[in-house]
């Protein structure tokens, strides 16, 4: 979800600045860049996209990353918009997908409770 800019309330926020105090408290503020011109504020180094970075990132550690057979989709892409692309990813990309249930989860396969389970027994 876009975020809107903080003192225009028009057009979507490109420039978030986030001021940490020494208490530990911070404050923050989400601008568009017209509004930045306007206060004649300009970053001195702009970061490079978020998404630029990220393919950085994956394309350094994963040359060989595999893809869904089915759409093409890559684990790269998969964790940069957190949704599968069809059926077909697990053929893809199971192992790497496996150790997402297994980190999110704990197993691999549905260890809790079943429809009609009355829950755990009372010592």
């Amino acid at each position: 979800m876009a975020l809107t800019c903080q003192r225009c309330k028009n057009r979507p926020a490109t420039i978030h600045v986030t001021e940490v105090a020494a208490d530990g408290g911070h404050a923050e503020a989400h601008v568009c860049s017209a509004c930045c011109q306007e206060l004649e504020w300009v970053p001195a180094t702009p970061p490079p996209p978020v998404a630029d970075l990220l393919a950085a990132e994956a394309a350094e550690s994963e040359p060989d990353a595999p893809a869904c057979p089915s759409c093409g989709l890559t684990f790269a892409e998969y964790q940069q918009i957190n949704l599968l692309g069809c059926a077909h990813d697990w053929t893809g990309m199971g192992e790497q997908l496996d150790e997402l249930v297994r980190r999110w989860h704990g197993a691999e396969r549905h260890v809790g409770r079943r429809p009609g389970d009355s829950g755990p027994a009372a010592s």
